[in-house]
């Protein structure tokens, strides 16, 4: 076999060449993607200000640390940096808005291109991924929604039609406030507030209240306050990137699992108002109008049973 001067073979010795020049050459393509792709865009594109962060937390230690409120965090780091300040939280990146200017921009002038909301938690434990309101991305199907609940679900008909389940709920607190200044007692507003809302909601949404001894009004109202509870934590937990989805905590497995139990509640609701339910008549209440819409082959979106158990979650929220 042929070999160098020094003893080595020539296979080797070009073939170790050529891996060599292979390798430089997937190295130079690498940089150069990454040159376009990142180091061009933001030649072109400059990103806000920023606050010094640290490795990832980012900058929470910013508005996690210190005596002073979180807004009064917010208000210091917009005074020091600027008006549009991108701060970031962990894997999660946001911009902060504190004048009024850049907000109509963004909210009214820009509005179509900043209404995509970032998606919620891992898809794997939400049934309802992209369905209702808040969830589903700017499409036909989400205007559709929109154009729902501001001609039917909350227009000024159904509101003025449903205003005696607010008189009569107003009625109640009043009567309980009288009754506990009466006897000289003391009262936490806190838990007749929250009374009067679940109430009414519920009255509106599908006929019966927790206060009234509604088993499914009641159920319904400790299922969204789980709910309600495990977002909070899920929220904080998207700080975590793409480690979230090995739910190192178990709150997506909570969620999924309390989602699930209301999903089944909300389907037993449904058959007994589709049972009851006459096309037509007076004092209907959402979820009539829901399922109605759900029925109606003309309707604009053809509704599923899905969609109307994310609205109807989203409603008692």
């Amino acid at each position: 076999m042929a070999s160098t001067p020094n003893g080595i073979s020539y296979y080797y010795y070009y073939g170790s060449w050529l891996l060599v020049l292979f390798i430089w050459s997937l190295l130079v393509q690498t940089l150069l993607k990454w040159w376009s792709s990142y180091g061009g865009t933001r030649a072109r594109l400059q990103s806000p200000p920023s606050p010094p962060r640290l490795p990832i937390i980012g900058h929470l230690h910013h508005l996690v640390l210190g005596s002073t409120s979180f807004p009064q965090k917010l208000h210091s780091l917009a005074t020091r940096y600027g008006p549009l300040l991108q701060l970031h939280m962990g894997a999660l990146k946001f911009i902060l808005v504190s004048d009024p200017n850049f907000a109509k921009e963004i909210l009214k002038t820009q509005e179509l291109n900043f209404l995509d909301r970032p998606e919620f938690a891992n898809p794997d434990n939400h049934i309802y991924f992209r369905s209702g309101l808040f969830l589903a991305p700017y499409s036909t199907y989400w205007r559709f929604l929109k154009k729902l609940c501001m001609t039917r679900l909350l227009s000024t008909s159904q509101l003025n039609q449903s205003s005696h389940i607010r008189e009569q709920e107003l009625t109640k607190l009043l009567q309980y406030l009288i009754k506990v200044s009466t006897e000289n007692e003391s009262c936490d507003l806190s838990g007749p507030l929250t009374a009067l809302s679940n109430n009414v909601i519920c009255r509106m949404a599908m006929s019966t209240s927790p206060s009234d001894g509604a088993d499914e009004a009641k159920k319904i109202k400790a299922m969204v306050d789980e709910v309600v509870d495990l977002v909070g934590k899920l929220s904080a937990v998207d700080i975590l990137g793409p480690l979230e989805k090995l739910d190192l905590f178990g709150y997506g497995r909570k969620f999924k699992k309390e989602l699930g139990k209301f999903d089944q509640l909300v389907e037993e609701i449904m058959k007994k108002h589709v049972e009851n339910s006459i096309i037509g008549k007076q004092g209907r209440d959402l979820m009539d109008i829901l399922l109605e819409t759900c029925n109606d082959p003309n309707a604009e979106v053809k509704l599923s049973k899905r969609d109307i158990k994310a609205l109807f979650l989203v409603s008692h929220i």
